[in-house]
């Protein structure tokens, strides 16, 4: 029989195991390739805002990193001043203090932030459980601005494939759906999605899936 001490410390260890490849598992999934219809439609809130500070930390045996943002626009969930929100994994491995070493990181291809970045969040709804929250389809719905232009962690990469509009477009629209990877006109992305979400082109299937 296992001593308390012992399976205490079986239990830090085989946690993170459960936890990570949970996480895993969940990247795989949401990492699918996703559109812009199934961005808007899957997203709890939609921002553009400045990253002001991303730190880390273990809270009930869970890694996160929080993100902090400064709401330039809140394309829906009505969010403003500062927001917060944290997602699963450590920046970096970190010592426990006790001979650990809990390596829960960031899973590969979730969006990642750095300091004074501005960017466009289509955040999916948090988790019940834990309140952790992440961008709909992990990096493909985490976009950076530079230079007046916006390009995702996947590099747009299929963001306007797979889908209908009914009704006339104007030139601005109609050229950037052509884009099939690279950077588009953030101003252009943002007219774009604002006219989505208050027209409800997808409740009213004006835009869906092909």
């Amino acid at each position: 029989m296992l001593t308390t001490r012992k399976t205490s410390r079986l239990g830090a260890i085989l946690i993170p195991v459960l936890l990570t490849l949970t996480a895993t598992a969940q990247a795989d999934t949401l990492a699918r390739r996703q559109n812009v219809v199934d961005l808007i439609e899957h997203a709890e809130i939609i921002l553009r805002g400045d990253v002001v500070g991303v730190t880390d930390g273990i809270e009930n045996n869970i890694p996160y990193t929080e993100i902090r943002v400064k709401v330039k626009e809140s394309l829906r969930g009505g969010v403003s001043g500062t927001y917060t929100f944290r997602q699963f994994g450590l920046l970096a491995p970190r010592k426990m203090g006790n001979g650990l070493v809990n390596y829960m990181v960031n899973p590969a291809g979730w969006s990642t932030y750095r300091q004074n970045e501005d960017v466009i969040l289509f955040l999916y709804k948090s988790a019940s459980k834990t309140g952790l929250r992440t961008t709909v389809g992990l990096g493909q719905g985490k976009f950076s601005i530079n230079g007046g232009r916006a390009v995702s962690q996947q590099g747009n990469v299929g963001l306007f494939a797979g889908m209908t509009i009914d009704g006339s477009l104007d030139k601005t629209d109609s050229e950037m759906l052509q884009t099939t990877r690279g950077s588009i006109s953030a101003e252009a992305f943002l007219s774009f999605v604002r006219r989505a979400v208050n027209d409800r082109w997808i409740e009213t299937r004006r835009m869906h899936r092909a």
